[in-house]
């Protein structure tokens, strides 16, 4: 699959899925990561979709903007993946602290520098937005990307901890942000 391009990757999970020529696990690994594992996924997955509902929440109350069927649908999916976690016997972990982790990752994306840019940008790209609908997606993106660097302001400092950049023929040569191991807090 390395070999093969992104589209013919894709029309070949497409066609394994639709004609049922494999099991449903080999397609989970298919999609996976080849370098993670179901429960480094949870891990991730878990904890950042409790950090989308604390924002939802807190959005919610500054703007008066209903967020229950967004939420709702995270909520089923945290119950999902917490009961995956559970029957799969992966173990204790404080997620407490797993939360914490991801949200350091989340805020460490960006330099302060950086992240004064991007606030810029999405300022002119708010101001240009005709569609209210989508403009209020891109205001509430914005407010996500300052609520979490208001909860670990300086992250930044030590981002190694959290992204290490990777440049590979995996992605035409770009460079990207690659997850470094998320370390065991249990």
């Amino acid at each position: 699959m390395y070999e093969a391009t992104w589209a013919q990757q894709v029309n070949t999970f497409r066609r394994v899925y639709h004609e049922g020529d494999t099991d449903r696990g080999l397609l989970d690994e298919l999609e996976r990561d080849p370098v993670s594992s179901e429960r480094d996924e949870l891990r991730l997955a878990i904890p950042n979709l409790m950090l989308h509902l604390k924002h939802m929440d807190v959005y919610e109350d500054e703007t008066g903007i209903d967020q229950s069927f967004v939420r709702d649908f995270d909520r089923e999916q945290l119950e999902y993946h917490l009961q995956r976690w559970e029957k799969k016997g992966y173990g204790e972990t404080d997620w407490t602290r797993e939360y914490q982790w991801v949200v350091e990752r989340a805020a460490a994306m960006w330099t302060d520098e950086s992240f004064v840019g991007a606030m810029e940008e999405y300022d002119e790209v708010i101001a240009a937005t005709e569609n209210p609908v989508s403009r209020e997606q891109i205001v509430m993106v914005q407010h996500y990307l300052r609520w979490v660097r208001a909860q670990a302001p300086d992250a930044w400092r030590h981002a190694s901890d959290y992204w290490s950049d990777y440049t590979g023929p995996l992605v035409d040569e770009s460079i990207m942000l690659a997850n470094p191991v998320m370390p065991e807090f249990n």
